[in-house]
Parts: structure tokens; C-alpha cells; sequence
């Protein structure tokens, strides 16, 4: 319990009733301060959602750096800072110097390069980090609807943005459901030939290119498969017999291709999600009201 004025020591005068300050509140007062320059690093992908800053900078296409303005528009930069080159300078810290706050978009991996640079000049750091997002699907779902709206997230922009279905997880009957269904929603969004689409995109480029097609040779191919290096091009793809301990189950994907893990239920399935990485998203599909009996 703190001291009252009866306690005061007896050196200290007494304050006379009235004075200046005997009874006032202390005043206080709350200043907002603006973060100033802000750095922003993440993957080129969907240039309408940086309009809502009033000026960023943002890594993607190698060795490209571009510039969004509101007023302006895009501007393409031609020698601005490339995947690699922005890793390098952050890890020395010439992008992360003191009172620049960040913010990243991107992989844990390079992620932890950031975050270990700016700990050097205690720069503030927001990290936004991809993952393997799951998408569950009960029994009791209507699979064509389920399969238009898995199969426009998941091949939109080449499966390349952040929030993407990952995978799915259904049962082996809804699995057999599904196939067709997911067959459909692709020639009806692509056509016969997808690879013809103007619909569906590349990939950024040639690495990226080579990791995903190292890809398709896990499980099996029940839809697409086709690759085309010259062109970059990987054809909307569904895998199935996928285990849980191949690559394309040990990494965030980022591209048109899209496994099926089989699970018995939704108990089993948070299971499944709960042995991995926190997700960004997570996407379920079910008409059922029942709570499944494991907490995530």
C-alpha cells in the first residue's frame, strides 16, 4: 500500500488547501508518431493488392524491382534488386538499417534471414510466411461445387499466390467423387488444352520451374501431369496415393498442383493438419453441423 500524505516524510511541507497542483490530475499527454521510410519484400504477385500503399517497393521477377504509386500506376524498374541479391543485401543488413521497419512476405526460410538481420539494428519486422494450407472435404459436400472453387484458388496465377489450397484431405470415396468433378472444373476454367489458355499463367522462372516438375513424380498423376520447360509451363495437375513423408507434402507447393491425402473423417484430418506447420489458411467444406471431438 502506497504512502498517503500522513506518512510523508517530516521534512516535506504539507501542501496548503488550494495551492497550485494540490488537487489537479496529472496531465498527460499521447503523441503518434508515423514509422517513416518502410521497407516491403515479398513475391511479385498480385499488383492490385499494393495499390493500397502509397509507395512500395517489392521484389518478384528477377531481377526486376517495381514501384506502385496510386496516382501513378505501376512502374517497371529494369535493374532493381532480384531474389538472390535482396537475400544477400538483407543478411548484411544494408536493407535493414536502424529505425526502417519491414515487413515480409515470402518462406520461413528466407524469412529467418530477414528476421536474423534486422535482430543486428533491433528493426522492427512483420513477417507474413507462407505455408502448406489445408482444405478439408466432408463426405456430405456437393463434389462439382467443391472442385470449381478448389480448382479457381488453386491454379489461379499458376498456383502461385500465398493463401492457396495446399492439399486436400477427404476420404477415399469422396476422392473417387472428386476426380471427375475436378476434371470438369479445369476443362470448363482452361479448356481442352490449358497450356493454350490465356487463362492460366507461368511459372516465374526456370528454378522454380525445375523444383515443381521434380514434383509431379510423387504419388500418382490422376489429372494433368504435362510439363513444358521452353515454355515453362505446367499443366493444372491433381495427385493421388500422395504419402505424407514425399517432397510435395514437405514444402509449401507455390504452382498448379494439387494432392489429395486420404483421411477417415474430420477427427483424423486435424490430427493430420495438427503433426505440420501453422498454416496461413486453412479451407473446409462441409454441410454438417457437428463438432468434430478433437481440439485443434
Amino acid at each position: 500500500m502506497g504512502k498517503g500524505l500522513e506518512d510523508r516524510p517530516a521534512h516535506l511541507p504539507a501542501k496548503a488547501e488550494g495551492a497550485p497542483g494540490a488537487t489537479a490530475e496529472p496531465r498527460k499527454h499521447c503523441a503518434q508518431e508515423g514509422a517513416g521510410v518502410r521497407l516491403l519484400k515479398g513475391q511479385w504477385l498480385l499488383p492490385a493488392l499494393s495499390l493500397d500503399h502509397s509507395r512500395e517497393r517489392c521484389q518478384g521477377h528477377p531481377h526486376s524491382c517495381s514501384s506502385v504509386d496510386p496516382k501513378r500506376g505501376l512502374e517497371r524498374r529494369p535493374h532493381g534488386l532480384g531474389g538472390a541479391r535482396a537475400e544477400r543485401l538483407s543478411a548484411r543488413g544494408r536493407l535493414l538499417g536502424p529505425q526502417r521497419p519491414a515487413q515480409r512476405r515470402g518462406s520461413p526460410r528466407v524469412g529467418k534471414i530477414v528476421m536474423t538481420a534486422a535482430a543486428k539494428h533491433l528493426t522492427p519486422v512483420t513477417l507474413e510466411l507462407g505455408g502448406k494450407n489445408p482444405c478439408y472435404v466432408d463426405d456430405d459436400c456437393d463434389p462439382q461445387i467443391v472442385a470449381n472453387r478448389v480448382a479457381f484458388f488453386r491454379y489461379f496465377n499458376a498456383g502461385q499466390t500465398c493463401v492457396a489450397p495446399d492439399y486436400l484431405l477427404c476420404s477415399p470415396e469422396m476422392q473417387e467423387r472428386l476426380l471427375p468433378a475436378l476434371q470438369s472444373a479445369i476443362t470448363r476454367f482452361y479448356g481442352d488444352d490449358p497450356q493454350s489458355s490465356s487463362n492460366l499463367g507461368r511459372i516465374i522462372n526456370q528454378k522454380q520451374f525445375q523444383r515443381l516438375r521434380a514434383l509431379l513424380g510423387c504419388g500418382r498423376v490422376a489429372i494433368g501431369g504435362q510439363s513444358d520447360e521452353c515454355d515453362r509451363y505446367i499443366a493444372p495437375t491433381v495427385l493421388v496415393d500422395v504419402q505424407e513423408t514425399e517432397p510435395v507434402m514437405q514444402e509449401e507447393i507455390f504452382g498448379p498442383i494439387l494432392p489429395i491425402v486420404n483421411v477417415r473423417g474430420v477427427d483424423e484430418a486435424i490430427k493430420f493438419m495438427n503433426r505440420r506447420e501453422k498454416p496461413l489458411a486453412l479451407y473446409a467444406f462441409s454441410n454438417s453441423s457437428q463438432e468434430p471431438t478433437n481440439e485443434p
